[in-house]
C-alpha cells in the first residue's frame, strides 16, 4: 500500500508517516514548496506545487491523508481571508486531481472542537449539525462540505475524522495553539500558566498514539475490504 501524506511534515503527519512506515507501507510526503527545498535528504517529499508530481503519486497511491493547515483559531480570526487563500484553495486544487483517480479513498482530518462550536450536548457526535463559531471551525466545515461533494461526484470513498485535542512525544511549543505542550513547557520554565475564563471550561484530549492507531485501522479495513 502507498500513502501520501498531503501536509505530512507536521505533527500529526510525521508520527503518522512513522507509524504506516512500521506497518510496511510506503509513503509519499506533499509539502509546501518552501518545506520541500529545504529537506535535502528525503527523496519522498513532493512540492504541492509540481502539479505533474502530484498527479503522478496519485495514480500509484490508494490512500490520501489530508493533514494540511496553514493556519491556528488565532491567525484566522484577525485574517480570516488566510481559511480561504491557505487552507481552502490548496484543498479545492487537490480535489480537481483526485477527480482522476477514484480508487484513491482520502481521509480528512479535521477537528473535533473547533467544528462544533459552542455545543451544549455532554459530548459530540456524528449526529450533532457542525456550527462553527470561529473562523477556523468556519474553515474546517468548508473543506469537510468540498470532501462531501468529492464524494458525491466520483464515488471516491471519504472518510472524515474530528479528533479532540492530540497531543504526545514530538509536538512542538507555539505560542498560539496547543494546550498540552504549552502547559509542559511552562511547568519546565517555572513559569504560571494563564488561564482564561472561570476555570470551569473542559476540553477533551486524545494521545497522537490513539489517533494513529484508528487511521492505521482505517488503512487495513480498507485493505481487507479489497481482497474479499
Amino acid at each position: 500500500m502507498i500513502a501520501v501524506l498531503f501536509g505530512g511534515g507536521g505533527f500529526v503527519g510525521t508520527a503518522l508517516r512513522r507509524a504506516l512506515l512500521a506497518r510496511g507501507h510506503a509513503v509519499r510526503v506533499i509539502e509546501s514548496p518552501d518545506a520541500v527545498a529545504a529537506s535535502t535528504t528525503d527523496a519522498g517529499r513532493i512540492s504541492s506545487a509540481d502539479v505533474q508530481g502530484l498527479d503522478a503519486t496519485l495514480a500509484e497511491c490508494t490512500h490520501l491523508f489530508h493533514l494540511a493547515c496553514a493556519t491556528t483559531p488565532g491567525v484566522s480570526r484577525r485574517e480570516p481571508s488566510r481559511e480561504v487563500q491557505d487552507n481552502l484553495l490548496p484543498t479545492a486544487r487537490l480535489l480537481e486531481l483526485l477527480q482522476s483517480h477514484p480508487r484513491v479513498q482520502t481521509v480528512f482530518m479535521s477537528s473535533g472542537g473547533a467544528i462544533y462550536g459552542n455545543c451544549l450536548a455532554e459530548s459530540a457526535d456524528i449526529d450533532i449539525p457542525p456550527a462553527p463559531i470561529s473562523n477556523y471551525g468556519a474553515g474546517k466545515a468548508a473543506v469537510e462540505a468540498f470532501m462531501h461533494a468529492h464524494h458525491a461526484i466520483t464515488g471516491s470513498a471519504v472518510t472524515v475524522l474530528r479528533p479532540s485535542n492530540l497531543y504526545g512525544p514530538g509536538q512542538t511549543t507555539r505560542g498560539d495553539f496547543g494546550v498540552v505542550p504549552a502547559l509542559l513547557q511552562c511547568a519546565r520554565d517555572g513559569r504560571p500558566f494563564e488561564l482564561w475564563g472561570d476555570g470551569e471550561t473542559t476540553r477533551d484530549f486524545l494521545h497522537i498514539d490513539d489517533f494513529l492507531s484508528r487511521c492505521a485501522s482505517l488503512v487495513e479495513a480498507w485493505r481487507a475490504a479489497r481482497e474479499l
